[in-house]
């Protein structure tokens, strides 16, 4: 029997990136610059949406690409591209955009260091499920919705499958190349009384399979219903405290608290915790960590986007601020 797998993502994907890679490699090396990185990337997957209450697109189709960065005496410059073909055009243009850079010294690339191998990226079970199978998990929602309530209709949302081969490689030694998978759902929950319409949207996604009726489907059809029948109540604007559901709080402190956490905007005091350092700027009961090895984390790895090993930082110990987020250039300046 033929895979969804064998069909999307043939195998020999990764050893296709890489050769792909390696011409990249050859253009930078002939043009001469001091030092040269790139990151690419191949991605096929399944989709299919979801509007009033039925299955309106199912899709499928892949993306991928490269970027190249050129660094000589400090200076850097940058380029994308999707066909090899053209890579000595697109190293050129690296090269001409750094020539017109400013310097930075003691701007270098990483070196290559050991690196620790993160578990929970790939899934097989993913790679195992057909269109076939994406469609009876969304007909599965759209009934389990029904079920919990016949006046919830799901307005938006959709399933998706995708498996994604990456490369990594810079002219200090550094080469990574792996596979992930992603298997996501998501729903908008809308339900009409008496001209009132309250709504809800709730979504899970990860790396390995997702149970086939996540708890997110319930969710949202509990907030579209708690929501009903709100107090009306008049009052002028005031500065009050506001309690948040882990829901609402989440993407909240995803969206806000990790720019906010960059050496860039602390030495530029773009962050609100500009100057903070030391001091307490959360509840003492809280602390934060960026843990770039979580096994099975949608932005886990064995290194981050330059090649340097991932670990797991502090950022926020009982409330006060003991760390930033550096990148190699921002690290220089």
């Amino acid at each position: 029997m033929k895979l969804w797998w064998d069909e999307m993502l043939p195998e020999g994907a990764e050893d296709r990136l890489l050769a792909n890679a390696n011409v990249i490699a050859d253009a930078c090396k002939a043009s001469g610059v001091q030092q040269w990185d790139l990151i690419g990337f191949q991605s096929y997957g399944h989709q299919l949406d979801i509007e009033a209450g039925k299955i309106t697109m199912a899709a499928g189709g892949g993306e991928g690409g490269f970027g190249v960065r050129v660094v000589d005496e400090g200076r850097f410059g940058f380029a994308h591209l999707v066909d090899v073909s053209g890579a000595q055009r697109a190293v050129e243009q690296a090269v001409a955009i750094a020539k017109k850079s400013p310097s930075i010294d003691g701007f270098v690339l990483p070196s290559e260091q050991p690196a620790e191998q993160v578990a929970g990226r790939l899934d097989r079970a993913v790679l195992d499920l057909s269109p076939e199978d994406l469609l009876e998990q969304a007909d599965g929602l759209l009934s389990e919705v029904k079920s919990l309530d016949e006046r919830a209709v799901v307005t938006g949302g959709g399933v998706g499958v995708s498996a994604t081969a990456g490369c990594l490689m810079n002219s200090e030694g550094i080469l990574s190349t792996g596979m992930t998978t992603s298997h996501g759902i998501g729903l908008q929950v809308s339900i009409e009384v008496d001209g009132e319409l309250t709504s809800s949207y709730q979504g899970q996604s990860s790396r390995s399979l997702l149970p086939e009726m996540p708890a997110c489907v319930s969710r949202a059809v509990h907030w579209a219903q708690v929501t009903q029948n709100p107090l009306r109540i008049e009052s002028e604007a005031v500065d009050t405290p506001v309690l948040m559901t882990s829901e609402g709080f989440s993407p909240l402190f995803s969206m806000v608290v990790p720019s906010a956490m960059t050496g860039e905007k602390m030495v530029r005091k773009e962050s609100f915790w500009a100057d903070k350092m030391g001091q307490q700027v959360l509840n003492p009961s809280l602390s934060v960590h960026d843990n770039g090895l979580l096994e099975g984390g949608m932005s886990s790895g064995s290194r981050d986007g330059e090649g340097v090993p991932r670990r797991r930082q502090n950022l926020i110990e009982n409330g006060r601020l003991s760390g930033m987020l550096w990148s190699t250039r921002d690290a220089a300046q």
